[in-house]
């Protein structure tokens, strides 16, 4: 059973050291109950519309692990709000454009 925790640790963490060596998440995760993110070569785009969740803290962005790589935010026209913390410690990020109807942003 050991073997079995260990085992499935390492390749984990295999995963995920290739997923960031690649700067790439190869699936569509969400980020509010109607958005989905997408991240690839230090761009982050979300789609859908509705909220981005609110976070308590920076380090609980599902993104937060690719904090220092993101240099780009996309976000969709259907976005109403921007949860607490989801941009903090975006230490590289150069652009980001927030949508006209986005009438809450606690970035």
């Amino acid at each position: 059973m050991l073997f079995t925790l260990i085992e499935i640790a390492i390749s984990s963490s295999s995963i995920k050291n290739e997923a960031l060596s690649q700067k790439i998440i190869p699936k569509i995760q969400k980020c509010g109950p109607d958005l989905t993110y997408t991240l690839g070569k230090g761009i982050l785009t979300i789609e859908g519309s509705g909220k981005i969740d609110n976070y308590f803290y920076g380090y609980e962005t599902p993104w937060y692990i690719f904090r220092t790589s993101i240099t780009t935010i996309i976000l969709p026209e259907g976005l109403e709000t921007i949860g607490s913390y989801s941009f903090s410690n975006l230490t590289q990020l150069t652009t980001i454009e927030i949508p006209q109807k986005c009438y809450q942003h606690w970035i």
